[in-house]
């Protein structure tokens, strides 16, 4: 008994420990390198109709990820330590709405639908609604 409540008791440790250290560390270039690898991924994975970022997308993307990051970052810095996120969520709210601004001029109209159906998944399919 003893000896399976010490090897939880590791693991459990162990797993919180790994979660801590991969998000130490991370900088605005890094998670906006990231998101763009992550959504040109998504939009690349439709077996009917694959929608790759282009080149000069991508430079783009990632440029547009980049400048929101390092808005951002100073913010989820400040507010890290709390527990109520609103005030966070609030002051991301206009960088956010930035940011899909200029995505919408980037992507194509296909790619940028695919995007808010990545970023704003539906809470339940549509034939559970009345």
């Amino acid at each position: 008994m003893k000896k399976t409540f010490l090897f939880i008791a590791v693991l459990f440790f162990a797993t919180a420990f790994s979660f801590a250290q991969s998000l130490i560390g991370k900088t605005p270039e890094h998670t906006a390198e990231n998101k763009t690898k992550k959504l040109n991924n998504e939009l690349s994975m439709s077996k009917y109709l694959p929608l790759p970022l282009s080149a000069d997308q991508l430079i783009k993307v990632k440029a547009s990820f980049l400048e929101y990051e390092q808005q951002a970052h100073p913010i989820r810095k400040k507010h890290e330590s709390k527990a109520d996120k609103t005030e966070m969520r609030q002051e991301l709210k206009a960088h956010k709405d930035k940011l899909d601004a200029q995505l919408k001029g980037i992507l194509t109209p296909d790619q940028y639908t695919r995007y808010e159906n990545l970023a704003n998944p539906k809470q339940e399919p549509a034939y559970f609604s009345d």
